[in-house]
């Protein structure tokens, strides 16, 4: 990418700005970052951003692979099941306190 434009500089300026003003950190400290301009495929309906967001996260790596882009064009129903496994993984983590709450809830749903 070329030099970087007149918005991307001041959306750059407006994140450290409200990033610093999160972590109370005074002028002079306040983190910074680059702004980068990734190509991504466009979600396929209405309301998929946040799990493609999720996916772009976990699979990031600065390399766009897949066909230029940062991440593989997926279908709704492709979508869907990405949806499903991070919804597993979220709620089976060892870390989830309720988890085996969860588990007991939906074992005797399915017994029943």
């Amino acid at each position: 990418m070329a030099g970087k434009s007149r918005k991307d500089k001041v959306l750059e300026q407006e994140r450290v700005s409200v990033l610093g003003m999160l972590l109370n950190c005074e002028s002079d400290k306040k983190p910074s970052f680059e702004v980068q301009c990734v190509d991504t495929p466009i979600q396929p309906n209405g309301h998929d951003c946040g799990v493609l967001v999720l996916k772009f996260i976990e699979m990031w790596d600065g390399v766009s692979q897949f066909n230029g882009k940062a991440l593989p064009d997926y279908t709704t129903e492709e979508l869907q099941l990405v949806r499903q496994k991070f919804v597993c993984d979220w709620v089976l983590n060892e870390d989830n306190v309720l988890r085996d709450e969860v588990i007991q809830h939906y074992d005797l749903l399915l017994k029943k």
